[in-house]
């Protein structure tokens, strides 16, 4: 099954979820990876969802729930924004996620959009 990826990379995003819980240094790297914009909306949300049920969040992962908040697609913008709000309310990722938000430079629009998430 490794090898399967699924529409929207739906099916590999939950074997890679699944596969952390066995080997997630094996694993993790390329379940962040999908959350780039490299990818395709559907995989991102995919992605950031299965790292939601596992409760991960690194400076890469941030990164890429604010570059998808900050997207013109509402498809990516809402799920990315509910996974955002998700690890905000738990103390120890809230900080993780201001800092992030403190030490890079963003444009006006940039922080206009990010600001509801900084509270």
């Amino acid at each position: 099954t490794d090898k399967v990826f699924g529409i929207s990379n739906a099916f590999r995003a939950q074997w890679l979820r699944v596969c952390c819980t066995i080997d997630k240094q094996k694993y993790l790297p390329e379940l962040i990876d999908m959350t780039t914009p490299s990818f395709e909306f559907r995989s991102r949300i995919n992605a950031f969802n299965a790292l939601k049920t596992l409760n991960y969040l690194d400076d890469k992962v941030i990164a890429s729930l604010l570059d998808a908040v900050c997207s013109w697609n509402g498809r990516l913008k809402g799920p990315a924004a509910d996974v955002l709000n998700y690890f905000n309310e738990q103390t120890q990722y809230k900080n993780m996620i201001r800092a992030y938000y403190k030490s890079h430079h963003w444009t006006d629009v940039e922080e206009g959009l990010m600001k509801p998430y900084m509270k």
